[in-house]
């Protein structure tokens, strides 16, 4: 260990039986140390039992070679751990290398998306100045301008949201309230924009929780209106408040064309973007989903997928309960 203090080895050979500490000591010493712990440990013993081994793995040994032994044999497992080492070395930097331009990429795309939002409100208002003056088929056209503004809008916050609770830079304004008045409230809203779906809203035995009723509230939006976007008009999508004994849980069942097993590992991720292979039409441009992930996630909770039985989706989120 002395020796260790002055020069880090690429490798080191280590018995078993030595005076003062064992070898299964020493490594577990080199394993809590921040500079050894990644150096590799081949055990060289004469102890051969399998609950020695067993110890030495457990106590963070690369590879264990009993006595007497070959040369060859210990001159080729050294090979291949410093071979190993390498591997994970160059992994390390790989990943060092994606981790910096994922950052400078989330720096790029989070202050196009600041300078993007005063353009975008100044339009917004003056679409709405023009109303009163637009008539005929030009109101159409110009609700439909407004409805895109309002979803750039909407996008942006999205990411930049995303972008903050990724940093922990968005505190909770937690407070106890009722999960289903909330979800209630949201399935009103949203029946009042959608009304050509028939939205079942299961929601009416009180769930006491404590969370940010604001960030919980755009969760179930986003969630509800994901389910509206794949459910057909007069499609029905069903909303429920189900409560245990520690968890709190919404689900949003939908009937539309599912989501398939392999995507949904990342359905939630930021920027997942799933083609649907029938019609090459967006399942979900992930900004969305990604918020609800870090939102729920923030409080504690946790948020998945699943089929629905006789086809579509079941997106559900837990909180803990009081």
């Amino acid at each position: 260990l002395k020796a260790l203090a002055h020069a880090t080895p690429d490798l080191i050979l280590l018995d078993v039986m030595m005076p003062e500490m064992d070898g299964f000591e020493v490594c577990s010493k080199l394993r809590a140390h921040p500079v050894w712990r990644e150096v590799p440990v081949i055990f060289l013993t004469a102890l051969g039992e399998v609950d020695h081994k067993l110890k030495g793995f457990a106590a963070g040994g690369n590879d264990y070679i009993t006595k007497p032994f070959q040369l060859e044999e210990v001159m080729s497992r050294v090979r291949n751990q410093l071979a190993l080492q390498e591997a994970r070395r160059d992994l390390q930097r790989s990943l060092q290398r994606l981790q910096e331009l994922e950052r400078v990429r989330d720096d790029l795309v989070h202050m196009i998306v600041h300078d993007m939002r005063t353009p975008l409100c100044t339009l917004f208002m003056n679409l709405e100045l023009l109303k009163p003056e637009v008539h005929g088929d030009a109101v159409e056209l110009l609700d439909e301008s407004m409805l895109t503004a309002e979803r750039l809008h909407h996008m942006a916050n999205d990411l930049l949201d995303v972008s903050r609770l990724e940093s922990g830079q968005m505190p909770l304004q937690r407070a106890q309230c009722d999960l289903s008045q909330l979800v209630a409230r949201v399935c009103s809203e949203a029946h009042a924009m959608e009304p050509e779906r028939v939205l079942c809203c299961d929601a009416t035995v009180p769930v006491p929780v404590s969370c940010d009723a604001s960030l919980i509230g755009r969760v179930v939006t986003n969630l509800i209106s994901n389910g509206i976007k794949h459910t057909a008009s007069g499609g029905q999508l069903q909303v429920r408040v189900l409560a245990s004994e520690c968890t709190a849980r919404v689900q949003v069942e939908d009937r539309g064309p599912g989501v398939a097993p392999e995507v949904r590992a990342h359905l939630f991720e930021k920027f997942a973007a799933v083609a649907r292979r029938e019609d090459q039409r967006y399942h979900s441009a992930g900004l969305g989903l990604a918020f609800c992930k870090l939102a729920v996630e923030a409080h504690g909770g946790r948020i998945g997928v699943d089929s629905a039985a006789g086809g579509g989706s079941i997106f559900w989120f837990e909180l803990p309960a009081l």
